[in-house]
This record gives structure tokens, sequence and C-alpha cells, in this order.
């Protein structure tokens, strides 16, 4: 597998249009005591981000993009007028763009074993895109009056199917005001946005250095 000499000098902004959130909060998905033996790195453009030590010298030969799981809390779903099948959906999706994103790799399995690094996202909080109109035919066209989604991820990297936790990370986004909104008829459209910054960002640390160009 394509690793990366250090994993601190790589986080690199997908998008200036790509805002992270403030930290607010710890892990969720995680407790204190899952973490034990990672260090947490700072400085690194995510919300957390902890590792172990070694983990350049694990010698990963595939990677598997497990099922993203759902663990937003029922009363930010509910909150929302929402029902945990739209999380869900969303879901799906996120694994879905993990997995194109990944493509470009060429080390993605489907069938993990010892030697896979299996990476599981997590959704802990969605907000949806809104904009307000005017009953017109100018309503919703000012920048001012959207409301752009909001989203909050954790990730775990495993050695292998419930093998030994070696990363984990927390990330959250919400487009600037201004950034063009991708599909105005679909209330997760920042989301899905956010997914494709991520599937990215995950997928860049494992694709092959780029060649110096020769004569």
């Amino acid at each position: 597998m394509q690793t990366p000499n250090s994993f601190t000098t790589l986080f690199v902004l997908i998008s200036m249009a790509m805002w992270p959130l403030g930290a607010s909060a710890e892990m969720q998905t995680l407790r204190s005591s899952d973490l034990t033996g990672l260090e947490r790195v700072e400085d690194t453009g995510f919300l957390e981000f902890y590792q172990n030590p070694d983990l350049g010298n694990f010698g990963f030969t595939s990677i598997y993009i497990a099922p993203a799981v759902n663990a937003v809390a029922p009363r930010y779903i509910y909150e929302q007028s929402l029902r945990p099948r739209h999380i869900d959906e969303l879901t799906v999706d996120f694994h879905a763009r993990m997995v194109a994103g990944f493509e470009a790799t060429g080390l993605l399995t489907d069938e993990p074993d010892e030697d896979s690094l299996v990476i599981t996202p997590s959704l802990t909080y969605v907000t949806e895109y809104d904009e307000w109109t005017t009953g017109t035919h100018l309503g919703g066209q000012r920048v001012q009056d959207r409301l752009r989604g909001r989203t909050v991820m954790e990730m775990t990297w495993h050695a292998g199917p419930g093998g030994e936790l070696v990363a984990a990370f927390r990330d959250g986004r919400m487009p600037h005001i201004y950034t063009d909104v991708s599909d105005r008829e679909d209330r997760f459209t920042d989301a899905r946005d956010s997914f494709d910054a991520w599937a990215g960002q995950f997928a860049s640390f494992f694709l092959p250095e780029p060649q110096d160009a020769t004569n």
C-alpha cells in the first residue's frame, strides 16, 4: 500500500469553499479508553485526529470501506422534523462516495483480511440546506437568504476486521454562504458535497506521489 511518510504534513484543503466547523465536543463514537495507545495530532485541519505512532509501518495491502454508520443523536434528527431513515439514506450515499473516491488508489477490496485497512465512516450531525423565499419570482435569489447545511463525521481506521484501532478522526464542514449550491432542490446538497470532499481528501493519502516530468 502507498502510505505517507508523515501523516501530519498531508492535510490540505480540498476546497476553500468548505470551512471546518468549530471544535465544540469530543468524539461521540469512541470512548476515551478506545483511544489508549493513540497520540492526538494537533494542527492537522481536522477537529480531532488520533493515530498510532507506528501507523506507517503496518504494511497494509488493501483498503476496505465499511458501510457508514448513522450515529446522529435522535434528538437532533427529530428537532429538524426528520426521521432516522433520512440519515440512514445519507449514510448509504456517504459510503458510495467514499468508495468512488478511493477507486483511483487501486487498493479497494470487498473481502478484507488481517492485512487490510478497514475504514468506517460515521455521521454524527447533519442539518439541511434551506433558503427563504418571498413567494415572488425573485424568491430565493439573494445569497443572504441561504442557510447552509452542516455536516459532522467521525471515522475509524482498524488493522483488519475487528482489529486494532490505528487512527480516528472527527471533522465538520459547512460551505461558505457565498459558495454555489450544487443542487437547490436537494435539502442535503451540502452534506453530499462534504462527503465528496472527505472522500477525495482521505483517498489522496494513498495515491502515488506525482512523478517529476523528465525531458
